[in-house]
């Protein structure tokens, strides 16, 4: 069901990837998988270390980018740290809709009034502490982006999600729509763009919150319908 959002919140976590925490990271995963040689495999890669320019590192913490296993179990982290806390507890105590987008590190919350924005802010900085992870205070925005506003010609906010600026823009025919075109620095360091695939049905689905949108290309157009059918299934 879709509602009118008033503020995004962008979310940037500090050295994600770097800051999990193993012992913790392993009792997730021991809540879901039973086999214990495979639990045996996956502490002694948490335990051979990061080879990187000819130096090796071994620490209590962090996955190491580049690894096929680590955006996996990246997620699984944010799932139990992040996910179910936000819909178990976040939603029933804001005033309006929110809803979250995440993709391993990369988050977007989509709130229906600011001040519900403003606290969830404080809180999920909190949150974070208890599994040793923080808020780039910095980085992390709360960006007006409300339509009708928009719409009455009031600047609004664009934030990059996924590989891609979020953005009002107009249609053809001068409706006010949600826009995305590439994010010069997330598309270099990504390279694979429009990905069809997990990271792109979820981007499909934030746009999708917005309502119509205009997609960048015809490629990542028809990119966008095959992840359509996936979310669908």
């Amino acid at each position: 069901m879709r509602y009118d959002v008033q503020v995004v919140i962008d979310v940037d976590l500090a050295n994600y990837f770097g800051a999990i925490d193993h012992r913790l990271l392993v009792d997730m995963l021991s809540e879901k998988i039973g086999d214990e040689r495979l639990m045996r495999y996956l502490i002694r890669m948490f335990k051979a270390g990061i080879l990187a320019e000819g130096e090796l590192t071994v620490s209590d913490e962090g996955l190491p980018q580049g690894s096929i296993c680590s955006p996996v179990l990246a997620n699984v982290f944010a799932h139990y740290d992040i996910d179910t806390w936000f819909e178990d507890m976040v939603k029933r105590h804001c005033k309006g809709r929110v809803a979250l987008f995440r993709y391993a590190d990369e988050a977007i919350i989509c709130c229906q009034y600011g001040q519900d924005a403003t606290r969830i802010k404080v809180v999920l900085g909190e949150r974070l502490t208890k599994y040793h992870l923080h808020l780039n205070e910095e980085k992390t925005r709360l960006l007006p982006f409300a339509k009708e506003a928009q719409r009455r010609g009031d600047q609004q906010g664009a934030f990059d999600f996924l590989g891609f600026t979020f953005y009002w823009g107009r249609s053809r025919r001068g409706a006010v729509i949600p826009k995305l075109r590439t994010s010069g620095k997330r598309y270099a360091a990504s390279s694979s763009g429009w990905t069809s695939g997990r990271d792109g049905c979820v981007r499909y689905s934030l746009c999708s919150r917005f309502g119509r949108y205009s997609a960048p290309s015809s490629e990542d157009t028809s990119n966008t319908m095959r992840c359509r059918s996936t979310v669908r299934r």
